[in-house]
């Protein structure tokens, strides 16, 4: 179990931050890349809420094409670099890195395109550096929380409730950025876990809870 943490635990701590969803609109450049794929335009494919079963088109035969394409579409360097950095996720990133409690960046992205995740921070101005790591946890069984921790991050930002709990249950605090496919287990996370987990509707509400 998670420490209960005090508030000036909350503004002195190194903090890992998750990629996609809470740095990088990664879902809505992977919707973008799904219409181009399919040749359709891009409100025609809406984001279902799930993570896992992404896009949706009213077209049966448009739908089944994207079911076949979508999973393949995340690690297209079309999505990694062309994601914009959500509002206030550069803010965060500099200013953590300024006050020395940036600890890195941790990502359930696989291995194979590190090159494109660095690519992205690079573009976009984000802090990396000696004492600010990248580690890209992709298929491997462990949670983030275990490479965050060898990063020495105390708090853990993401934007998926069981990588949140993970964190938790590993010691850590988390600040999870509350998604669509977060709506059944926040509540909950919330209740057994007050004091160690922030909940925040978005990516430029986080600074208020790290400082």
């Amino acid at each position: 179990m998670s420490k209960e943490p005090t508030s000036a635990g909350w503004t002195q701590a190194r903090v890992a931050l998750d990629i996609d969803s809470v740095l990088a609109e990664t879902i809505e450049a992977c919707r973008r890349t799904a219409a181009a794929q399919v040749g359709r335009p891009l409100h025609e494919v809406t984001f279902t809420g799930d993570y896992y079963d992404s896009f949706r088109h009213a077209d049966p035969d448009v739908q089944r094409t994207l079911r076949a394409v979508v999973p393949d579409l995340w690690e297209q360097p079309q999505t990694l670099l062309g994601a914009r950095p959500l509002p206030g996720a550069l803010a965060l990133a500099r200013r953590l890195a300024a006050d020395g409690r940036l600890a890195g960046y941790v990502t359930r992205r696989p291995a194979r395109v590190e090159a494109l995740t660095e690519e992205w921070l690079a573009t976009h101005g984000f802090p990396r550096g000696s004492g600010v790591a990248l580690r890209h946890v992709g298929d491997r069984q462990e949670c983030k929380s275990v490479s965050a921790l060898e990063l020495g991050a105390q708090i853990l930002v993401e934007d998926n409730a069981s990588e949140a709990q993970s964190a938790l249950s590993n010691g850590m605090w988390a600040v999870l950025v509350d998604m669509p496919y977060n709506a059944h287990a926040a509540p909950d996370l919330l209740r057994r876990h007050r004091g160690a987990l922030r909940l925040c509707a978005r990516t430029a509400e986080v600074a208020r809870h790290l400082w």
